[in-house]
C-alpha cells in the first residue's frame, strides 16, 4: 500500500493533466514573441505589450516559468472549439499567481469574451468580482438564451501560486470550484430557466476581457481544458504532481 502510494506521488503534474486528456494545453513557458504554444490543441497569441516571459513559475518540472500578465495592455487568446463536447461538460484548470485582489471585475478567463457569456455560450472566471458577489472569485455561466448561472467562492492569499480547477456542467447551471485540490463551496446567484446548451465555439481570453479591457494582474501556466467533470481525487492528483 505504501509502495503504491509513493508511486502515485511520485507522477509529475505533466503526466497526471494528460492522463486526463486535455483538449487544449498551454504550459505558457515561452521565452519570446507573440505565440503562446499548445502542447494540445490550437496555438494562442500574446498580447504584444505588457507580457513578461519566463518569470518565476509554480515549481513543477514542466512549469519552471510561467507568462506575467502587468494588467496594462495584457493578455493572450486561443481559439478553441468547445461546441462539440458530449455530454457538455468541461474542467479548466490552470496555475495563477495573482497579485493583488479588488472588486473590479479584472479577469482570469473568459470564453466568448466582451462579456458573451450569456448569448454566445461562454463563461468567465473572475478573481476580483464586483456586485453581486462582491468580494469573491466569481464564475459565470450563460445558456445561450436568456440565463446565467454565478456562484462566488472564497479567495486563497494573493501574490501566491494556486492551483484552480472549474467544473461546468451545461445540462444543468452547476459550476464548481477546488483550490489547491480542495472543493470550496460557493454562495451562488443564478436566474430561473435554464436551458441545455453546448458550448461554443469561440475565443478564450486570459487575464483579459477580449483583449480590450478588464485585464488581470499577475502571472498563470499550465492551463488545461478537459472534457468531463474531473473528480475531486483527479483534480487532487493535478494539484500534488511534481
Amino acid at each position: 500500500m505504501m509502495k503504491a502510494m509513493l508511486a502515485s506521488s511520485s507522477k509529475t503534474w505533466l503526466d497526471e493533466v494528460q492522463a486526463d486528456s486535455p483538449i487544449a494545453l498551454w504550459l505558457m513557458q515561452e521565452a519570446s514573441g507573440t505565440t503562446m504554444t499548445a502542447t494540445v490543441g490550437t496555438a494562442g497569441a500574446y498580447s504584444a505589450s505588457g507580457i513578461t516571459y519566463q518569470a518565476a513559475g509554480p515549481g513543477k518540472a514542466a512549469l519552471p516559468a510561467a507568462a506575467q500578465f502587468s494588467g496594462t495592455g495584457s493578455g493572450a487568446s486561443a481559439l478553441v472549439n468547445l461546441s462539440s463536447l458530449a455530454p457538455r461538460l468541461l474542467t479548466v484548470c490552470w496555475w495563477m499567481y495573482w497579485d493583488a485582489f479588488a472588486n473590479n471585475d479584472a479577469m482570469a478567463l473568459e470564453f466568448t469574451g466582451d462579456g458573451g457569456h450569456i448569448t454566445n455560450r461562454g463563461f468567465y472566471i473572475d478573481p476580483n468580482s464586483g456586485v453581486p458577489l462582491i468580494g469573491t472569485m466569481a464564475i459565470t455561466s450563460g445558456d445561450g438564451a436568456s440565463f446565467r448561472r454565478s456562484e462566488g467562492f472564497a479567495r486563497p492569499s494573493a501574490a501566491a501560486w494556486h492551483h484552480y480547477a472549474a467544473t461546468l456542467d451545461r445540462n444543468t447551471p452547476d459550476i464548481g470550484l477546488y483550490i489547491d485540490g480542495i472543493a470550496i463551496t460557493p454562495s451562488p446567484v443564478h436566474e430561473p430557466g435554464w436551458t441545455a446548451s453546448d458550448f461554443a465555439n469561440d475565443s478564450l481570453f486570459f487575464m483579459c476581457r477580449n483583449l480590450s479591457n478588464l485585464r488581470g494582474a499577475g502571472r498563470m501556466a499550465g492551463v488545461s481544458l478537459h472534457p468531463s467533470i474531473l473528480s475531486a481525487a483527479r483534480i487532487a492528483a493535478h494539484f500534488a504532481g511534481v
